[in-house]
């Protein structure tokens, strides 16, 4: 029943130009930024709240995705190198990535 009404609506206004699912999409190339590197622009905020709110989404992200672990360690990582005098930031760092 739903082919015909299909067919008559295809008939009366055209074919539909809307994509279907199995279309490919603009990211599908590659060209997009992992949400990781987006979170971890909040790692400069002066507000401890948006900070620790960043280090613990980065955390458990790279708890839960593997493929992303290493480049998550790693900017936490140097985050703790280029902020030393930092300590209550480096703690709370060292502490979330102790739990990975």
């Amino acid at each position: 029943m739903f082919q015909k009404i299909n067919a008559f609506w295809s008939a009366i206004v055209g074919p539909s130009t809307k994509k279907t699912t199995d279309a490919p999409s603009v990211c599908d190339k590659g060209a997009y930024t992992p949400t990781y590197l987006l979170m971890a622009k909040d790692l400069d905020s002066r507000e401890s709240q948006i900070f620790e709110a960043a280090v613990f989404k980065l955390c458990i992200t790279a708890a839960v995705k593997s493929v992303y672990r290493s480049a998550i360690l790693k900017i936490l990582d140097d985050y703790i190198k280029n902020n030393p005098t930092d300590t209550n930031r480096r703690e709370y760092i060292t502490q979330c990535m102790s739990e990975i």
